[in-house]
């Protein structure tokens, strides 16, 4: 206010003297200088107070404050006019609808929620990309109704912590790929991850058989860090491939899925899981479906399938399934079909400590290798050198070469219930009767393994990502995990 008052007072003078020198005065080259010094004080003035406009929403934290739809929309154009590193936290609830959103192109500062609400968002997302410093935390997007990427944010490199989100995504590919994601469309190279989250939000993605779309219900596709401590909700269908409960694919070394439970019913063709449709050198801990998972080409309760890695292996270990999995149709000739109630393909693979009561069911006939229908796990490759350790299957399984436990030589202290077709030469599995599961002669065999007996390279990765073998615990189907 000094400033303003201080320019006032000079330009009273200039006028003042420009008065007295009446015609005596000598008009500049260039112009009319007292003209000349009132514009440029016009314009300082008038910068000011666009400083002045944006400084009112910001605390003395240097926080941006956002308390209503104006403010957000104020917020994006303060960020796209350089300022991506800004912090800000929203203090009330915002209704964005029938307001007309942008998504912010990229963001790099600390988004708090707050333990609000933005409401209503339509057509985009929050943000477009979010880069490695970025932190969005304690928010919860109500009712988004989008046409592409995630509700927080397409493309992430950031931390996305105890962040909420409901409503409906349904997208129709444009381009060879897509990624969609209750929250995040794709995580890349994340150091961070995804922490704490739910989605309630019904994903469809619609594609020609050419294309490829990356569906989950917390994130699309992620190539590195960790999603942990993560529900789903949400219905996800996808006519092509890729579609998780949790995410749609993962690949690449020191990618994680842990703590994780997916409650929606999930739907696809090519390699469709309760809670990763398709994974490639990844880590699943403690991980869990309720929901009904229905494909064409691998499928399974808790991983569709593994993709060829190149020896970078992947890993399951204390991971359930209670829901149905279900091949859609019959396959066409030379396709392998691959249901199962954990894993519906195992290219270097190892499962450890899991279990599936869920009902698994091929709509084929023919007992042939091309229809491969297990309790645990399809169609191995390379089967000699994977392994399936202290698990059960207390599923119906139906239709197909129907397997009681694994299509695979080296199960190590397994039971599958009895009146199974069983191959002998394929499946490692002790047979019991359904009375051993509920009288806790089963649990008794779980609780007494030890790992003593696992391959050279699990206790490696155990002790890498900090495993625990879960403990059992009797219920009513059978043995469960103290921790569900």
């Amino acid at each position: 206010m000094k400033k303003i008052a201080m320019m006032l007072a000079l330009i009273m003078t200039l006028v003042l003297l420009a008065g007295c020198g009446g015609s005596q005065q000598q008009e500049q080259p260039g112009g009319n200088g007292v003209q000349d010094i009132v514009d440029q004080m016009n314009d300082q003035l008038e910068e000011q107070g666009k400083i002045n406009e944006s400084k009112q929403h910001v605390g003395e934290d240097e926080h941006y404050i956002i308390k209503n739809a104006e403010d957000l929309l104020a917020f994006a154009d303060f960020i796209k006019e350089g300022n991506v590193a800004v912090k800000a936290t929203l203090q009330a609830d915002v209704d964005m609808s029938g307001v007309t959103w942008v998504t912010i192109d990229q963001y790099n500062g600390e988004f708090d929620g707050g333990g609000h609400s933005i409401k209503g968002l339509t057509g985009d997302g929050l943000f477009h990309e979010l880069d490695e410093d970025a932190v969005i935390k304690n928010l919860t997007l109500e009712d988004v109704d989008l046409s592409e990427g995630g509700a927080i944010a397409d493309y992430s490199n950031a931390d996305i912590e105890n962040c909420h989100v409901t409503g409906k995504i349904s997208v129709t590919i444009k381009s060879k790929k897509e990624y969609v994601g209750g929250l995040i469309g794709k995580m890349m190279n994340s150091e961070g991850g995804i922490r704490d989250c739910t989605s309630k939000v019904d994903i469809h993605c619609e594609n020609p058989d050419t294309l490829s779309c990356y569906v989950g219900g917390i994130v699309g596709i992620t190539t590195n860090g960790a999603v942990e401590n993560c529900s789903n909700y949400g219905t996800i269908t996808g006519n092509g491939n890729y579609v998780g409960g949790i995410a749609g694919r993962v690949e690449k070394w020191a990618s994680t899925i842990r703590g994780c439970v997916n409650y929606g019913n999930v739907a696809g063709r090519y390699s469709v899981g309760g809670v990763v449709g398709n994974g490639q050198g990844l880590v699943i801990d403690r991980c869990g479906n309720e929901g009904a998972i229905e494909g064409l080409v691998n499928v399974g309760g808790v991983v569709g399938g593994f993709a060829s890695s190149d020896s970078i292996w992947s890993y399951v270990f204390n991971c359930y399934n209670h829901g149905s999995v279900t091949g859609t149709e019959p396959v066409k000739d030379m396709e392998m079909q691959n249901i199962a109630g954990v894993v519906g393909y195992n290219y270097e693979g190892q499962i450890v400590n899991c279990y599936n009561v869920g009902k698994v069911t091929s709509p084929a006939q023919e007992k042939k290798w091309d229809y491969m229908t297990a309790g645990i796990s399809g169609s191995n490759y390379d089967s000699s050198d994977q392994y399936v350790y202290n698990c059960y299957n207390l599923g119906e399984i139906s239709g197909g070469r129907a397997m009681g436990f694994a299509v695979i030589e080296n199960a190590v202290n397994c039971y599958a219930s009895e009146g199974y077709e069983r191959y002998d030469t394929y499946d490692y599995s002790t047979v019991v009767s359904a009375g051993a599961f509920a009288d806790g002669t089963v649990l008794t065999g779980l609780q007494g393994f030890d790992g003593q007996n696992m391959e050279e390279k699990i206790p490696d990765i155990v002790a890498k990502y900090e495993i625990t073998l879960s403990g059992w615990v009797q219920q009513g189907h059978g043995p469960a995990f103290d921790w569900e």
